[in-house]
């Protein structure tokens, strides 16, 4: 195996080495290791680096923003399969982006529409029923 670089981490899913940053150390390296650890997920399945990339409007003619975490449905890796999963910066609940440090993000992680999930929050937990999963550009 390559020696470490300084300052470098192997990445869980691709086994590359990436800048040991705050964001790859506290939560997408510990995300993806869930994902296949917890939530049995083949790595296979997973995409971390190099980054995906999504359009950020569905008029873009180009995918240039990039994601922590993409999830497929299968191991092809097929656009239309795909679950994001962003990191607390990329969150933007108004444009349906849950964080995978929220309450609600890390519930839903791993379940499928038709499931009941409960959410615990510091205000006390409640469940709900996952209506539909889509894909969104």
């Amino acid at each position: 195996m390559d020696e470490i670089k300084e300052g470098y981490i192997i990445d869980y899913i691709s086994g590359l080495q990436v800048k040991e940053t705050p964001e790859e150390v506290e939560a997408v390296q510990p995300f993806s290791k869930i994902l296949v650890d917890d939530y049995g997920y083949p790595k296979s399945h997973v995409h971390t680096r190099p980054q995906y990339r999504v359009k950020v409007r569905p008029s873009d003619k180009k995918k240039e923003y990039p994601v922590d975490i993409a999830v497929f449905s299968s191991e092809t890796h097929n656009e239309e399969d795909v679950y994001i999963i962003v990191g607390s910066a990329g969150a933007d609940a108004f444009a349906g982006k849950i964080s995978n440090e929220s309450p609600i993000g890390h519930a839903l992680i791993g379940n499928k529409t038709g499931d009941t999930v409960t959410i615990e929050t510091p205000a006390g937990s409640y469940q709900v029923k996952i209506l539909n999963v889509e894909k969104t550009e």
